[in-house]
């Protein structure tokens, strides 16, 4: 009986890791290895606060799935579950989803120094399947090193589900060490409603060895009362 549940909470760990991807919310410009299978797994939190109402959303550790084609060509499949929480002065509402499936790809157009990737999703609708349900997620992601220590990626895209919306992300990497990395990035999203949000995070990495990294950033709104968290241990398997 230990033993099975033992080997069950390691079945969980593994689904629930991310394989060396840090709580950046830029992608990274580089492609898994040739071959190489990956399970990415992230959980982050997000509140609003808005007069006297507070809006709080969860992340579900997600899933993506991760395959090296080739030295170039990477395939890609992703999940997310998604728990919302809205408070009120006279009522509180939750609701709790699986997310729609991702199925794209990712190009490794440039790989040195300066590192440059493009990938598209296809966005499969939970609800309502036809093919004037679907959406597509496209993105340009660029980063440079600029020494053993120091490094700067941004990132450029347009989405499409229900609506239109462009994102755009900003990084900065300050390598302490060989196992530590601290960061700043900005994200944000607009669409065509004129709705735009913007977080800048701080975080930090540890790298305790090949197999496992820690990661851990916290966020804040530019421009509304936005707080963002997220905090991952990462396995290589």
């Amino acid at each position: 009986m230990r033993t099975l549940m033992r080997r069950i909470l390691f079945l969980i760990i593994i689904l629930s890791s991310t394989t060396f991807v840090n709580a950046q919310q830029t992608e990274p410009s580089d492609n898994v290895d040739a071959k190489c299978f990956r399970i990415e797994s992230e959980f982050n939190l997000q509140t609003l606060k808005e007069n006297s109402n507070k809006e709080s959303s969860f992340a579900l550790p997600s899933l993506l799935f991760r395959y090296g084609l080739n030295k170039k060509i990477e395939l890609r499949v992703g999940n997310i579950g998604e728990y919302h929480r809205i408070v009120s002065e006279n009522d509180t509402e939750k609701d709790f989803s699986i997310g729609n499936v991702e199925i794209g790809a990712k190009a490794q157009l440039l790989n040195s120094k300066t590192k440059i990737a493009f990938f598209s999703h296809i966005i499969l609708p939970k609800k309502n399947f036809s093919i004037n349900n679907f959406g597509i997620v496209n993105t340009l992601t660029i980063s440079h090193d600029l020494s053993d220590k120091y490094s700067i990626g941004y990132s450029l895209g347009y989405n499409y589900f229900e609506q239109s919306s462009a994102t755009y992300s900003l990084f900065f990497n300050r390598n302490i060490n060989e196992n530590e990395t601290v960061y700043l990035e900005t994200f944000g999203e607009y669409n065509l409603e004129d709705d735009f949000s913007q977080i800048v995070n701080l975080g930090y990495t540890f790298v305790f060895n090949k197999f496992i990294d820690f990661d851990i950033t916290a966020g804040k709104g530019l421009f509304s009362n936005t707080n963002f968290y997220s905090i991952i241990i990462s396995f290589n398997i």
